[in-house]
């Protein structure tokens, strides 16, 4: 099985009123945009992505480089990578991130937000040198702005960690995680945010093979995400992947199978069938179903996971 690190949260953009647009089209751009930050927020990415793209043309009509644009692209782009279209995602992002140096120049938190989303990009791409190199310099612009506990600076810390950790090294990864979570205690003890902070501990530990504690703040995260966002929300099936994972790890197999059956079913449900992103859930139940001595159960669904990979 594969672990799957949680992405934090990323940052939504605040709606900001731009002077040049009317009042109706300002509500009709606040009302795409909030629909679309709503079905985000269910895990609804397909209507998000409608509503997004329906914003940003309403944005177009006042300008190429207003706030409105910026915040569309940047929402739009988390969407676009959350369906697995990185390239497209950057691309929105590059730009967005161009109007809103020029409207609120380097130093801004608005600016730091665009650079954590480029490198949660970078890191599904696997440049992680490439996102260290964003996250970084996002997280400095956020300590030189905001309040030391702020809870974007742990969104931040927490992102920088999990590149940090892709590269092995895991003291630095600890160290931000552990600095997210003394923030995220303060502020938002069981929060969404403190879930992806959970799950990207427990990777630290699970790479250091300390599974008992990793399967306790797995625990913990999948209630906070079973809590807040329903059972049947796609962040749920990464937490359920990972706490399988930590099974799988210390041979517990029959523990194991019905969390990764049950992600597999979340995952299918929200993305259909034969989305890319199936095909990991479909090798980690294959690779679980082998350990169970279910060799034709496993077959037929590691054959579904090279189909959707040929397409």
């Amino acid at each position: 099985m594969v672990f799957c690190r949680y992405m934090q949260t990323v940052a939504i953009l605040a709606l900001l009123l731009w002077p040049t647009m009317s009042e109706a089209q300002n509500d009709r751009y606040n009302q795409l945009m909030n629909d679309g930050n709503a079905a985000y927020r269910s895990g609804n990415y397909a209507v998000a992505r409608q509503n997004y793209e329906a914003a940003y043309q309403e944005a177009l009509k006042f300008g190429t480089e207003t706030t409105q644009v910026a915040t569309a692209l940047n929402n739009l782009a988390e969407v676009f990578r959350l369906l697995g279209s990185f390239e497209k995602a950057e691309e929105f992002l590059a730009y967005a991130l161009k109007v809103q140096r020029k409207l609120v120049g380097e130093n801004h938190p608005e600016v730091a937000t665009i650079l954590n989303n480029i490198g949660n990009i970078r890191l599904q791409n696997r440049d992680f040198n490439g996102a260290i190199e964003v996250l970084t310099t996002s997280l400095s612009i956020l300590d030189r702005n905001l309040p030391a506990d702020h809870p974007d600076i742990a969104m931040m810390a927490n992102n920088l960690g999990r590149a940090h950790q892709a590269l092995g090294r895991d003291a630095q990864a600890q160290y931000l995680h552990e600095r997210a979570l003394l923030i995220l205690n303060k502020t938002r003890p069981n929060h969404p945010d403190m879930a992806a902070t959970l799950n990207n501990l427990a990777g630290v530990m699970i790479a250091q093979q300390r599974y008992e504690p990793a399967e306790a703040v797995l625990k913990k995260a999948l209630a906070i995400e079973e809590e807040k966002l329903g059972k049947d929300h796609p962040r749920v099936a990464t937490t359920l992947n990972n706490l399988g994972l930590v099974y799988f790890k210390q041979s517990r197999y029959a523990d194991a199978e019905p969390l990764a059956r049950r992600a597999l079913q979340i995952i299918e449900a929200q993305f259909g069938p034969n989305h890319p992103v199936i095909a990991l859930n479909l090798n980690n139940y294959a690779a679980l179903l082998r350990k169970l001595g279910r060799d034709a159960d496993a077959k037929r669904f590691a054959d579904r996971a090279k189909a959707i990979k040929d397409q």
